[in-house]
């Protein structure tokens, strides 16, 4: 019998395969592609949209604004998002002890190890590794509540290395078993003592995550709470299934995936629309005045330049590129021209329509991994562990025993 993890990922890659050339490829990079003329069609949908409306859009609700056959793909992917979610029982920090010894962590970070110790509290567990630990946050409240148990922080940055033996000897080094604490790197570690029982990845970045699945794939360890982070950092392979299509993520639909936050305000919104505005308006521009067809790497420029009109931000960004500068009212004219304004729309709603599918991208990746271990016998499943609110990244791949 097929897992649930196993149904899902099909019926989400079943999903998204007609959609293939719209999260697989950067909209811009496409430039002057025409799509699918239901996507083109969809994206002069959102057009008509407020910040406001728009900002109920990327949550996936359906709209009487919008096509019955919109309204349908989004109620489809509300439906393949929806997952099983993890329930805090207990607040570990009404423990004063513990409180005091956590003491300066953020609230994202206070709701990710609640929800962690919470998830482990009926298990004993035993050798404890926490993979990219930093500090040492969730390893202090871990050796809490599993005092018998020793537990390995390793990081790659030796600063907060050292940062966390202070924490240690500051709060809780009269605890039975504080955490260790270790510098360690895949590039150049790439064995570990296979004693491990329990294995932790909170967050880790590219292929830190695939190297603790693989670790507990090929040891026998019992315990994992894995959650990943900045998939477009992966460089290794995401598991293939039998059965599945060979999917190949490009770079693209890699920080898609990372990039589907919780939804964003109307604020918000208005911001990353002005943003979006000008850059696309500026590589419509290099095209038509300069013949540079590649999209530019254009590195995230100081807020307030959005502020101003379109001639400073160009000229700026002219300069960094190390072009020849145009008059003000050459790049105004530019910007104000009508075929202007309509193309960096269609690209800006076409993007927006794309992000609606970075959730699914992100499940698909997270299932993959977790169904290449259910094939190896591993009894894993995957969690919404943290609240998407709180925590966007929350996908954990999870086994307890």
């Amino acid at each position: 019998m097929k897992s649930d993890e196993y149904q899902r990922l099909k019926d989400i890659e079943d999903f998204i395969e007609p959609f293939h050339d719209l999260w697989q490829y950067e909209i811009l990079n496409e430039h002057p592609r025409l799509y699918n003329p239901h996507w083109e069609a969809w994206a002069c949908e959102l057009s008509r949209f407020d910040p406001s409306e728009l900002s109920f859009y990327l949550q996936n609700y359906q709209s009487p604004k919008l096509s019955s056959e919109f309204n349908n793909y989004l109620k489809d992917i509300r439906e393949l998002q929806d997952w099983n979610k993890f329930k805090i029982s207990q607040d570990i920090f009404k423990n004063a002890e513990l409180h005091h010894a956590c003491r300066k962590t953020t609230p994202k970070k206070r709701h990710e190890i609640n929800c962690i110790v919470n998830y482990f509290s009926n298990t004993k567990l035993d050798q404890i590794v926490d993979f990219a630990g930093g500090v040492g946050h969730l390893s202090q409240a871990l050796s809490f509540y599993h005092a018998h148990s020793p537990i390995l922080c390793l990081d790659c940055d030796e600063n907060l290395l050292n940062l966390g033996k202070k924490r240690v000897e500051n709060y809780c080094s009269d605890w039975k078993s504080p955490p260790q604490f270790e510098n360690f790197s895949i590039k150049k570690d790439m064995e570990l003592n296979k004693e491990y029982k329990t294995l932790l990845g909170l967050h880790c970045c590219g292929d830190l995550t695939q190297y603790i699945l693989d670790y507990f794939k090929n040891s026998r360890a019992q315990n994992l709470l894995s959650v990943g982070c900045c998939y477009h950092k992966i460089t290794d392979s995401i598991p293939q299934i039998p059965g599945f299509k060979n999917f190949q993520y490009s770079l693209y639909a890699k920080t898609l995936a990372t990039r589907s936050h919780a939804p964003s305000t109307p604020k918000d919104l208005a911001i990353r629309f002005q943003v979006k505005k000008y850059r696309y308006s500026f590589e419509l521009l290099l095209r038509s005045e300069f013949g540079i067809t590649e999209t530019s790497t254009l590195k995230s420029s100081l807020k307030n330049i959005y502020k101003n009109n379109f001639a400073n931000y160009a000229r700026h960004q002219l300069e960094r590129l190390h072009l020849p500068s145009l008059s003000s009212t050459t790049l105004e004219n530019f910007y104000q021209s009508p075929l202007i304004k309509k193309e960096s729309n269609r690209l800006i709603y076409l993007g927006f329509l794309r992000q609606s599918l970075g959730r699914l991208i992100e499940m698909s990746i997270v299932l993959r991994r977790c169904v290449d271990l259910q094939n190896t016998n591993k009894e894993v499943s995957m969690l919404e562990i943290f609240d998407r609110d709180i925590s966007q990244r929350n996908l954990a791949i999870v086994g307890a025993k």
